[in-house]
Formats: structure tokens, C-alpha cells, sequence
């Protein structure tokens, strides 16, 4: 093994165990360690730098500042609302409503992002239901990695691989490439909850005297 490879992996793991015991932000440790590679040799310059001009790291970094302005817009409490429109306060179909509205944004925007936007709106629904938070987070959890699967921007690793496509010149993706076999996911999760995942979730009820749902900036700083 060469010394490059081991400074490699040294790092790696040094990165890995900062990440587990959490002593360092994560933009900080991902910076130390790409400073790490550049002092140590095994990176030249150009390669250090190579990654804050891709196209994809914008992309990704956009999606996030989309997922923000929808929920500081208010947008996601409006949603939130839209939904109980439609489906009423029924648990089945808002749980459904709830797996499409955040499957359709996971195809637009991080599914991190997405979850971060309608994590407060389903606790809000779940006191409102009387139910347990975790019979319609845990189909949330699945819909927003579902939604990845929609578009070419549903997920950073489409973006990647698509870039990886047009630097080895073969034809892209297009931005409805996925969508095909998502869609197909979406319907098998959506019927797997209708008919059978319900049993699956917990059943115990919340505590209705429990104050009101943490805003975003609380969770954030509890974090």
C-alpha cells in the first residue's frame, strides 16, 4: 500500500469517528479533511478545489436554499392545510395525502429538506389526530426517499452519475428518466400502507396537554 493511500484512509477514518462523536460541525470536519489531503500531498490544488466548481455541489446547494424559502415562506404550513382539505382528518387518507405531498417535493428538493419542512406539520397533525407522531412520520421517512427516485434532481447521486454520463460522453439523463420506475415505487408504498403497513406503526395515542410542536428553530438548536 502506498503512503498516498494511507494518508487517504487515515483521514478518512479520523473523519469518520469526528462525524460519530460529533466534536466538530460537519462543513467544518469535511473542510479539515480536504485541508488534510492538500497539506499531506495527495491532493494538488486543482484537485482540492475541483469539487466547489461542479455543477452538481450548486445543484445540491441550491435545492437546500429552495427547501428554506418554501418553509420560511409559510408555503409548508399551507400545504400542511391543503392536505387536511383534501383528505379531511381521517388518518388513512391524510397519511396518504401526506406520502404523495412530500414523495412530489423529494423529486424537486433534497429529501432531507423535504422532511425538515413537513416534520413539524405532521406532529402538529398527529396531536391534532390524537395519534401516535410516528404513524405518519414513518411513511413520510419512506415517501421522501421514494420522491428521489422521480426526477433527474430527485437525489445528489442521480446528478452525480448523470455528470459522470456527460464527462465520459455518452448520453444524459433526462429530468423525467426516473420517473417511470418512481412512480411504480410510489404506488407499491402507497398500497403497501393502505393495506397492510398501518398494523405496522405504532398504536399507543399521544398526550394532548403536551405543549405545542416545536418550531424548526427549536428542533434545529435540540439537535
Amino acid at each position: 500500500m502506498t503512503l498516498e493511500a494511507i494518508l487517504t484512509l487515515s483521514t478518512l477514518g479520523a473523519t469518520l469517528i469526528a462525524m460519530a462523536v460529533g466534536v466538530l460541525r460537519l462543513d467544518v470536519l469535511a473542510l479539515l479533511m480536504l485541508l488534510s489531503l492538500g497539506i499531506s500531498g495527495v491532493l494538488t490544488v486543482d484537485e482540492l478545489l475541483s469539487g466547489f466548481s461542479d455543477p452538481v455541489v450548486f445543484t445540491i446547494t441550491a435545492l437546500f436554499v429552495v427547501g428554506q424559502a418554501i418553509q420560511s415562506s409559510g408555503l409548508a404550513q399551507r400545504m400542511g392545510q391543503g392536505i387536511v382539505h383534501i383528505t379531511g382528518t381521517r388518518e388513512l387518507p391524510l397519511m396518504i395525502g401526506l406520502v404523495i405531498a412530500v414523495a412530489s417535493l423529494s423529486a424537486l428538493m433534497s429529501s432531507t429538506g423535504t422532511l425538515s419542512i413537513f416534520l413539524p406539520v405532521a406532529i402538529a397533525l398527529a396531536k391534532q389526530l390524537k395519534i401516535h407522531p410516528g404513524r405518519l412520520l414513518m411513511p413520510m421517512a419512506f415517501a421522501a426517499f421514494v420522491g428521489g427516485m422521480l426526477t433527474l434532481i430527485g437525489t445528489p447521486p442521480n446528478l452525480v452519475v448523470n455528470t459522470t454520463l456527460k464527462e465520459a460522453g455518452l448520453a444524459a439523463f433526462g429530468f423525467f428518466s426516473f420517473s417511470g420506475p418512481g412512480v411504480l415505487a410510489l404506488g407499491v408504498l402507497i398500497l403497501y400502507f393502505w393495506l397492510f403497513g398501518q398494523k405496522q406503526l405504532p398504536q399507543s395515542t399521544i398526550d394532548t396537554s403536551l405543549s405545542p410542536p416545536p418550531d424548526m428553530q427549536t428542533l434545529i438548536q435540540a439537535y
